[in-house]
């Protein structure tokens, strides 16, 4: 290490420990601070020993600084990037040289990125998101997904393309602003700012920047005082009120001093309120909160530790519990020999009316500069399909509509199957004698409202099928077609009954029965609905005849 980046090393260490320094007297000057910064309103912390725990990660080293590269010294913010599937970390702090950004790997390597270099203090960035960890097109402000937009200077922020060849700077100019853009940057994912660049400044500025470099004062913190991260939250319940706004972090840094223990919630410049307001959350074991992300799913986390010049990481599962939770890295009383800073699970608590924060045992370093979570792409979901049974052939021991039972199918294949289909009618339904469609639909599985389909018949017959003489003789002929067995009445009242032999075949039916000096012979269309039966007793002597219509059939092959 040369002499000048020990001696940046060491300026660094005694800024923070002076800092830290006066957050004893954060402490003690809050009260009379705090109530006369115009526009703002303060939460009391409750005690967080009750809070209920989350479960620890392991921190791993992904990669670190190594001499005389150096090429993560003095390293300060990081972000992921979805086109390399990689992360971007500004380097070199305090003055840039000889350049500002690396990148790292998934697996550690260090490379260089971008020309870009000379931009001063702590340089921090946000890297334009998709809309759907896709990678590609457009961010949901209209950003190019994948470029890199960081703090550049005094109210200004450079984009740099993706790949790193191509630097603008300034891309924006925040209006009228004296203060470093090391409060934070970040993208809004929540689309109430538009999908926005959103910009917090040392000197309690917070803008939005639109994918044309159009900066706009959001709001703007009495006196001054420096805040330190940004972030603004989806519309999510477990938020409560500030579901959906803008918070950043308290610092003991300069005066009007916003408290190192605090959050600060962000409403927007109105007619009523020309500076915006600020409401105060005081978070007791929440030192210096300066990382701010929403836990998504299955997305690993990345840190950068200055002292260590290190990035760190934690894989995404270990995080499973608290998805859509957020996360606050902590910079802490910064102790050279113990990791004092920390990272906190936040969300809202109704009983106290105020944030609470339950630290994530594990997730401690020594110090935290900047925090990520890499974007996991979703499952490409392939739709499930629905097999129906077979046609479903019941009869009636009834003689009338009866009710009849099926299996009622599930989805099959593609990535979620084994969705339960509703079939109308469904199983167990009272059917009408004869045919009835039924229709099965399921969810496909892939939870866009696509749907699975299928369909077949139920046919509920009589087991005694008679067919009357339509010519009106009053000769009739019933058949039960299970058995085979029959009754043949003339209209003259003669009867003849036995057990026909019976074949039921492409839709006809045929009975024929010679035994015992007779003649019965009967055929039974089911497709026109058409019969004729014709009884001779003795054999040869045609006793009677039926013409038929309008058949029910009957079940068979």
């Amino acid at each position: 290490m040369s002499e000048y980046d020990e001696s940046i090393r060491h300026e660094k260490w005694r800024e923070t420990k002076m800092r830290r320094i006066s957050i004893v007297l954060t402490a003690l000057c809050a009260a009379l601070l705090i109530p006369h910064l115009a526009l703002t309103q303060t939460k009391k912390g409750l005690p967080q020993e009750q809070l209920p725990a989350v479960a620890p990660i392991t921190l791993t080293t992904l990669a670190a600084n190594v001499s005389p590269a150096n090429q993560l010294d003095n390293l300060i913010a990081v972000d992921y990037q979805e086109t390399s599937d990689s992360l971007v970390v500004s380097v070199h702090y305090k003055n840039g040289l000889p350049n500002n950004f690396v990148r790292v790997s998934r697996t550690g390597v260090i490379t260089p990125f971008s020309s870009a270099s000379g931009y001063p203090e702590e340089v921090y960035l946000a890297v334009a998101p998709s809309q759907n960890c896709s990678g590609t097109g457009l961010s949901l402000g209209g950003f190019k997904v994948g470029d890199v937009f960081a703090g550049s200077g005094t109210g200004t922020i450079a984009r740099i393309s993706a790949d790193g060849t191509t630097v603008q700077n300034p891309f924006a100019t925040l209006p009228g602003e004296t203060g470093q853009d090391w409060g934070g940057l970040y993208f809004d994912r929540s689309g109430n700012f538009g999908g926005d660049l959103m910009v917090s400044t040392t000197s309690g500025g917070v803008y939005r920047v639109n994918s044309s470099g159009v900066a706009t004062l959001v709001a703007r913190l009495a006196g001054n005082g420096a805040i330190e991260g940004i972030i603004s939250l989806p519309n999510d319940s477990r938020f409560g009120p500030l579901s959906g706004k803008i918070l950043v972090g308290g610092t003991d840094i300069g005066l009007p001093m916003t408290g190192a223990n605090n959050v600060l919630a962000v409403d927007p410049i109105d007619a009523m309120h020309p500076m915006g307001t600020f409401t105060f959350y005081n978070l007791p074991a929440v030192v210096e909160p300066e990382g701010f992300r929403i836990v998504p799913v299955n997305g690993d986390f990345f840190g950068t530790d200055f002292l260590k010049k290190s990035v760190v990481t934690a894989p995404g599962a270990q995080f499973s519990g608290i998805v859509g939770d957020l996360v606050i890295a902590a910079e802490g009383l910064i102790d050279s020999m113990t990791p004092t800073s920390k990272l906190f699970d936040v969300v809202w608590d109704p009983v106290n009316n105020n944030l609470k924060a339950t630290e994530i045992i594990g997730g401690s370093v020594f110090q935290y500069e900047g925090i990520t979570f890499a974007c996991a792409a979703p499952t490409v979901c392939v739709p499930s399909t629905l097999t129906c049974p077979a046609n479903v052939c019941a009869t009636s021991g009834s003689g009338g509509p009866s009710s009849v039972s099926f299996a009622t199918p599930a989805t099959s294949g593609g990535t979620f199957p084994g969705q339960p289909a509703v079939c109308a009618p469904p199983s167990g339904s009272i059917f009408a004698i004869g045919t009835t469609p039924v229709t099965c639909t399921a969810a496909d599985g892939c939870g866009t409202g696509g749907t699975a389909s299928c369909g077949f018949n139920v046919t509920l017959s009589l087991n005694g099928l008679t067919i009357v003489d339509v010519a009106g003789s009053g000769s009739s002929l019933t058949i039960n077609v299970t058995t085979g067995a029959y009754v043949f009445t003339c209209g003259d009242g003669f009867t003849m009954s036995g057990i026909a032999l019976l074949n039921i075949k492409g839709g006809i039916i045929t009975l024929q029965d010679n035994n015992g000096g007779r003649c019965v012979q009967a055929k039974i269309d089911l497709a026109s609905g058409r019969s004729v039966a014709t009884l001779e007793a003795p054999m040869g002597f045609v006793r009677c005849q039926v013409y038929g219509r309008g058949l029910t059939p009957p079940c068979g092959p």
